[in-house]
């Protein structure tokens, strides 16, 4: 996923959230667990969109996800370790906010502590 549209941790894991459960309950948005990871970051139903949104791009930091068992996750986590960078150092939130057309209007009405995050959280949820 371009790092762009991955707000924090919080963000993060409340989309694979969404999209592994809705793997366990046999209604992904596509065939495929990672394409619905990427339509649900880009909270679009159109994959290509997604793909160009969404996808990774030449010289363009990305995050990079992996589902498994703990072994496997552990020897690619000690292969990629050096290539890794700080996640999260930077703040995308004027990106996202432009990228998805968020208001000011709109944060101020969510009553939560992380009004953007839910947002865009609730975007993704609510594909079908």
């Amino acid at each position: 996923i371009t790092s762009n549209f991955i707000l924090n941790s919080y963000h993060l894991k409340k989309i694979l959230s969404i999209s592994l459960n809705s793997e366990k309950e046999h209604i992904l948005l596509s065939n495929k667990l990672e394409t619905d990871i990427l339509m649900r970051f880009a909270a679009t139903k159109q994959i290509a969109d997604a793909i160009t949104f969404v996808g990774i791009k030449p010289k363009i930091n990305f995050i990079l996800i992996a589902i498994g068992n703990k072994t496997m996750l552990d020897k690619l986590y000690q292969k990629i370790t050096p290539y890794t960078i700080e996640i999260f150092s930077k703040d995308n939130s004027s990106f996202l906010k432009k990228h998805f057309k968020i208001t000011k209007k709109q944060l101020d009405s969510i009553s939560s502590k992380n009004p953007l995050e839910d947002l865009l959280i609730e975007k993704g949820a609510i594909l079908i």
